[in-house]
């Protein structure tokens, strides 16, 4: 059965200022909405409908304290990842992304996806408040945690089961991993 969407628009970016910015360039498409908004990256091919229907309605029960939630996973391997920083009791404190980790942050292996959902009302209000002072230049969207925290407002990261639906294909020898994942998972699906 084929699904129909009411709307669909294509916002460009025409500055590559960061992924804060991106978002932000979304503003005035969703000027009059008030609901949640779900970000997602467009580099994981992998990534599962169910994965994301379980993220969105896990935000979902929480819906009256929580203004966001942030989809991380564990990853071996998290080199060229924002790091998930938790409090010594685990509490959700902030992304650190790797070009502006410590050492210490760069082993945590809890990663950042790039998956939120927030609020539209709280999210646009803090990515107005977001700056390029860091070693990229660049607006991340990761800085939203701590101003939402700021805030006074709550905002979680939610670990997903399987880190593999979150690479990213920014080389080739990733889309080649990435390829190889596919076809596992559909060879497991047909068997």
């Amino acid at each position: 059965m084929k699904e129909e969407f009411p709307w669909a628009d294509c916002i460009e970016q025409a500055e590559q200022l960061g992924t804060g910015h991106a978002v932000k360039m979304a503003e005035p498409a969703l000027s009059n909405f008030f609901g949640d908004v779900l970000i997602i990256t467009g580099d994981t091919p992998l990534l599962q409908a169910e994965t994301l229907d379980s993220f969105v309605e896990e935000h979902q029960r929480y819906r009256g304290m929580l203004s966001g939630c942030v989809l991380s996973a564990i990853n071996p391997n998290p080199k060229g990842y924002g790091r998930i920083v938790r409090s010594p009791v685990g509490e959700f404190m902030k992304i650190v992304e790797e070009k502006d980790a410590t050492e210490e942050q760069k082993l945590i292996t809890e990663i950042n996806t790039g998956i939120f959902v927030v609020k539209a009302v709280t999210l646009f209000a803090v990515l107005k408040e977001i700056s390029n002072s860091n070693a990229q230049g660049e607006y991340y969207l990761t800085d939203i945690v701590e101003l939402i925290r700021r805030k006074g407002m709550s905002i979680s990261a939610i670990r997903a089961q399987n880190s593999l639906e979150f690479q990213g294909i920014n080389t080739a020898e990733e889309l080649v991993r990435a390829e190889e994942h596919y076809y596992m998972q559909r060879l497991n699906t047909i068997v």
